[in-house]
Parts: C-alpha cells; sequence; structure tokens
C-alpha cells in the first residue's frame, strides 16, 4: 500500500469480498427516491476506501460525496470484527448510515474507521494491541492527519472529534475519550468490553488505565453515552456498572455525565450496537435521548421505506399544544420487575406529550419524605440511578407554562442476593467445592457467615478469601448453612444487603 498522502484504493482479498458486499448494496439503494427524503444526502456514501500511515496505522473511512466541510466520527471495531470477513459491521455500516443522514437523525460526517487492533499478526488477540493504538501514539498520528489536511480536504477543522465503538472498540472509545479530552468531546461506549478499567482480586489496576487518570471533556458541548444489551453476557452490564461508577468517584467539577442505553434485549449482536451507536449519535445532534418509537424506526431495517425524521413537525405539534398542560404517556424502569441488584446502574424514562417541557424527578424511601434527586439525568426525561436501598421510590415532576404534571411514583426494589454451591446440595465427605454470590463487583466487600445448626448459631466465617465473593470449602459437616452480608461503600454512604440461605448436608 502506498502511504496516505496517495491514499490507496487497493485491498486485500478479504475486503473485496467486502466491497463486494458494499457494491450490492450500493445496486439496492439505486431505486426511487421516497418521497420527502433529503435527495442530497440520500447516498452520503458511495465508497468505502482503506487509508495507510506508516507501517501499523491502517483502517477505512468514508467521505460524504457531496462538497463541503464535515465533522469526523471516529469508529472503532470489536475484537475480531477485522479478522472475520465480511461482517455485519462492515457489511451495515455504509448502509445504516447513509439511512440514518438521509432521515435527518445525524449530520453528513466523515466516517473513520481505524483498525485498533492489529500489533503483529501473533499479538491480534492481546489486550495491550488496542492500548498501544494510542500509546503508540498511532491515534495521535491519525488525528494530525486529519486536521493538516493531508487524510482529505473535507474536513471541518473548527469541528471537535467525536469517538465510537462497540465491545473492544468500545474501551478504545473511552480510552480515546480520557486520552484526548481537548481533541475528543463527543465519547460512545457501546457495550464496552472490562479492559477499560478493572481491580484484579489482589487490588491492582489492571485495564487500560487508572483511576486517577480517568477524565472526559468538560465542555459544554460534549456527550457522553455509554450502554449494553439486556441480553449480553453479565460482563458487559458489569463493566458498564464499573465504568460509570468509577467516573462518579473521580468527575470532580465536570458537568458532563453519561446517559445510559440499556433497554435493548439482545445480546453482544450488531442489532445491539447498532441501536447504541444510533442513540449516542442522535444524543450528539440533537441533545437529548430518541425514544424508543424512534430508536426502532431508524434501527429496525436497512432500507428507506417510510418518511424521513422532520424536527420541524414536532415544533409545529408543540405550536399548537403551547397552552396545554402536560401528559404523562408512560414510565418506564430498564430493569425487570422493578428489581435491582445492590451496585447495578439502571434508568427509568418517562415519556410526555406537551411543548416546552422540563422534568423534575424525586425520591424517598420509607423513611424519608420526598427529595429533589441529584442523580444524573434529574432533569431530562431519562434518570440514571444505581441500586442501593431495600426500597426506593422515584417519581417525576413534568412541567410548561401551563401547569404541571407528576407520574405514578415507581417502587425500586433491591433484590436479594443468591448464593450458588459448586455441588449442588450435597457434597462428600473431603471433598472440595465452592458457595459464591451471584452479586459480584470488585467495589463491595463480602462477610460470610455459618451456621452447624448447633446452639451456636450464626458464626463469622475464617476461611481464606472470606470477604471475596467466592468461599473455598470442604466437606466436614453433616449439615451446614452459609449466607453472605455484601457491604458497598459508595464514596458518601454505606448500603448492605443480605443474601439468601445455602445449605449443604453431607450423607453418611
Amino acid at each position: 500500500m502506498k502511504d496516505l498522502k496517495t491514499v490507496t484504493r487497493r485491498f486485500k482479498q478479504p475486503i473485496a469480498l467486502i466491497l463486494a458486499v458494499l457494491m450490492a448494496i450500493s445496486i439496492v439503494l439505486s431505486v426511487d427516491i421516497p418521497k420527502g427524503v433529503n435527495a442530497a444526502y440520500y447516498k452520503t456514501f458511495t465508497k468505502m476506501e482503506t487509508y495507510k500511515i506508516g507501517d501499523k496505522n491502517s483502517g477505512y473511512y468514508m467521505v460524504p460525496d457531496q462538497p463541503g466541510k464535515y465533522p469526523v466520527l471516529f469508529l472503532f471495531h470489536g475484537a475480531g470484527q477485522y479478522s472475520a470477513a465480511p461482517t455485519e459491521y462492515k457489511r451495515s455500516a455504509m448502509d445504516t448510515i447513509n439511512k440514518w443522514i438521509a432521515l435527518g437523525y445525524m449530520d453528513p460526517m466523515i466516517v473513520i474507521m481505524p483498525e485498533i487492533g492489529v500489533e503483529t499478526p501473533d499479538d491480534y488477540w492481546a489486550i495491550t494491541a488496542n492500548k498501544k493504538f494510542v500509546t503508540a501514539k498511532r491515534f495521535e498520528a491519525l488525528m494530525d492527519s486529519v486536521r493538516n489536511g493531508d487524510f482529505t480536504d473535507k474536513v471541518d477543522t473548527t469541528k471537535k472529534f467525536s469517538a465510537a465503538g462497540f465491545s473492544q472498540g468500545g474501551s478504545t472509545a473511552l480510552y480515546v475519550g480520557t486520552a484526548y479530552p481537548d481533541d475528543v468531546i463527543n465519547v460512545g461506549a457501546a457495550s464496552p468490553s472490562w479492559c477499560y478499567y478493572q481491580v484484579d482480586a489482589k487490588g491492582n489496576e489492571i485495564g487500560y488505565v487508572k483511576k486517577s487518570e480517568i477524565k472526559f471533556s468538560k465542555a459544554s458541548n460534549a456527550h457522553l453515552f455509554i450502554g449494553n444489551g439486556t441480553k449480553e453476557d453479565a460482563q458487559f452490564p458489569s463493566n458498564v456498572s464499573r465504568y460509570l461508577s468509577v467516573y462518579s468517584e473521580v468527575k470532580g467539577d465536570n458537568p458532563n455525565n453519561f446517559v445510559v442505553y440499556n433497554t435493548y434485549a439482545s445480546g453482544h449482536n450488531w442489532e445491539t450496537f447498532k441501536r447504541e451507536i444510533f442513540y449516542f449519535l442522535y444524543y450528539t445532534k440533537f441533545d437529548t435521548v430518541p425514544t424508543s418509537e424512534i430508536i426502532e424506526e431508524a434501527c429496525k431495517n436497512s432500507n428507506l421505506d417510510y418518511e424521513p425524521y422532520d424536527p420541524s413537525q414536532d415544533e409545529q405539534q408543540n405550536e399548537s399544544q403551547n397552552n396545554a398542560v402536560p401528559v404523562i404517556e408512560s414510565v418506564t424502569p430498564s430493569i425487570s420487575n422493578n428489581t435491582v441488584d445492590m451496585g447495578q446502574f439502571y434508568t427509568i424514562n418517562v415519556k410526555a406529550s406537551g411543548s416546552n417541557l422540563k422534568y423534575q424527578w424525586m425520591w424517598r424511601t420509607d423513611d424519608l419524605g420526598w427529595a429533589t434527586s441529584k442523580c444524573p439525568g434529574n432533569d431530562t426525561a431519562t434518570i440514571t440511578l444505581e441500586g442501593k436501598r431495600p426500597v426506593v421510590y422515584y417519581k417525576c415532576v413534568v412541567s410548561n407554562e401551563a401547569g404541571s404534571v407528576e407520574t405514578n411514583e415507581i417502587p425500586i426494589y433491591l433484590a436479594t442476593p443468591g448464593l450458588t454451591s459448586s455441588v449442588g446440595d450435597t457434597v462428600a465427605r473431603g471433598q472440595a467445592y465452592t458457595i459464591s454470590s451471584n452479586v459480584k463487583d470488585s467495589r463491595f466487600t463480602y462477610s460470610w457467615e455459618y451456621n452447624k445448626h448447633d446452639d451456636k448459631g450464626w458464626l463469622p466465617s475464617q476461611v481464606a478469601d472470606c470477604n471475596k465473593d467466592t468461599l473455598h470449602l470442604e466437606g466436614k459437616n453433616p449439615v451446614i448453612t452459609y449466607r453472605c452480608t455484601i457491604t458497598y461503600y459508595d464514596g458518601n454512604n454505606t448500603f448492605t444487603v443480605t443474601s439468601d440461605e445455602i445449605t449443604i448436608t453431607m450423607p453418611e
């Protein structure tokens, strides 16, 4: 390949297959433009090209065909998405983004998709390879080439950068936002992997960054997003919870909070990623979050088969409702059965009709009266919360010039942690086994107790690592019952919850 100054259009064999697919997409898009769709942006992109800067800095990009200057989005892939071609990501990226732009959900922009995972073929799967993308200055070199016009002369150099990605790319987007907060002000982490910030069992910080290094843009026009699907492996909502928690501890005077989207019922796949990336891009354009109806309308398929989104229609509708008191349409928690695990982040969204709406979330407990919430999003339609108390109640006051209305109060219950045994409920004498809490988080401490069903009652466990989420035991007693108290200190207050009990018997 040639250097960036003479951008190559030669693709290796796997990429040729991707181009074939994209050409097929282009053919599919060569139909009559639907009524009302912005013809200028109906096919904002008609080709995907490669770039190369030096030996270890390459990837793909799309530039709008129309003349003009455009902002830049860096879109980072997940692990394996450049080694298994073609993928849903590559097949769908151009078609999907064309659609969102044509329908008015996002502005035309230059989309750059760096190959972040490969240092050498031998370390493709190494976590350090993605970190090297930033620490080895590959991203900085890419930004410099974009700024100075070597990449393309269509870059709007007056605009700051946006960075988004999914899975391992989600962690990379967070890392880039932390490393370059003055340049990358919009950060979207879709189902991020564990490696942005993590603490091992010994308390060692083993992720890309240390807690003391975590920071994001303080710009008033910055946007931070994070999300996960409801059917993804437990590690992904756990990652989201951990990243939100550590940011809340170190954000200081940064006025920007993460908005959270975690209501789409799917796994770790393109359908989830697509909705998360759309949520982020919509948020950066309109400075508000999309409704579930808008998300599904934009992401349900790749065909332009319905009328585009037109913000002026909302303005006309609002004008006719200027004298109407708001009407509450729905209040929806992102969790099932209004039940949340200790330390789990979740959202409550209120949908209301009316013009010039303002929101104020309130909370109470059985012991405390109503008070104004200080949680992220407390003055928006969607508030982000964390499971801590046995039961807490929320409501939202929605108002405009014509008056105000309150939602019904929503009770949120703290789930009782469950315990599981590696041997079921019976163990042989001398057999090794474990008992684990299903609520696991490095922010928590665990206090285990046992009861041999004698006159001594409950006693604190003394086995090794009895302050961890898993006990390592040996069959010794005819019958013994365990339970665990989980303690969480959030920096201001201490919260506890006691697990279910589990009884293990040792048949004679």
